[in-house]
């Protein structure tokens, strides 16, 4: 499995923060095994199963902040040397509400890639907003400027949902279009179906995914529909 090395010390932080903390604290954790690492219409860990670990704080005011991390396996470049082999997640951002059925939230997110040949360099800034209806409903939008490294821009709109069911199942969907600068290219859709069974602690998750894009370059495999399946066990 590709870059679990370079997710170990995340691991490490979940498993010894977490335990440790209750909801008061508002610190929480979780960690998945994946059959892919789909993102975006996009495999990051060339549809080859993955490790991912996260933790995440929310403070009473609303603001938050955490790190995610997951092994990936990026598609080669001619001339440009080995691919990352783990990609970390650092984001910090505000949440807040408006009445009892709206919620909304900012966030910062700097996207790392460890592994790769310095040559290489993925790492890029973003900037997210989201706004959710009854924790049912989400529409979120997302900007970088410097896409993957480069001097491209590029915007990602994204719809999703869920419906809850008796005996913990829900199901879910969701939809995206991604906007890039012509360098990688102009226009794509993606989204995916699903369903999920959840207790407090485990999540059991399966999903179809579809993109109709042609390979944008340095960003994985593209996904034109896979079934992908997940466990995910969360602390407190």
């Amino acid at each position: 499995m590709p870059g679990v090395r370079s997710v170990l010390p995340l691991l490490a932080v979940v498993v010894l923060a977490a335990p440790g903390a209750g909801h008061a604290s508002g610190l929480s954790a979780e960690v998945t095994a994946a059959s892919d690492f789909v993102f975006r219409g996009f495999s990051h860990s060339d549809t080859e199963p993955v490790v991912q670990a996260g933790v995440r704080y929310r403070h009473r005011s609303g603001l938050f902040g955490g790190l995610w991390a997951s092994t990936v396996e990026f598609p080669p470049e001619a001339g440009r040397g080995d691919g990352p082999d783990a990609e970390v997640h650092a984001f910090a951002g505000y949440a807040g509400a408006w009445g009892e059925e709206w919620s909304w939230s900012g966030t910062a997110i700097r996207y790392e890639y460890t592994g790769a040949d310095p040559a290489l360099d993925l790492s890029y800034s973003e900037a997210q907003v989201a706004l959710e209806w009854r924790q049912l409903v989400q529409l979120t939008a997302a900007w970088t400027p410097g896409f993957l490294g480069s001097d491209r821009s590029a915007l990602f709109v994204e719809m999703s949902g869920r419906y809850p069911l008796p005996r913990r199942l829900e199901l879910n969907a969701g939809a995206g279009i991604a906007e890039l600068d012509n360098r990688f290219e102009p226009r794509y859709l993606y989204g995916h179906a699903g369903a999920a069974w959840s207790t407090r602690r485990l999540e059991l998750a399966v999903g179809f995914y579809v993109s109709d894009s042609r390979a944008v370059p340095r960003w994985g495999e593209v996904i034109d529909g896979r079934w992908v399946a997940s466990l995910s066990a969360r602390l407190p």
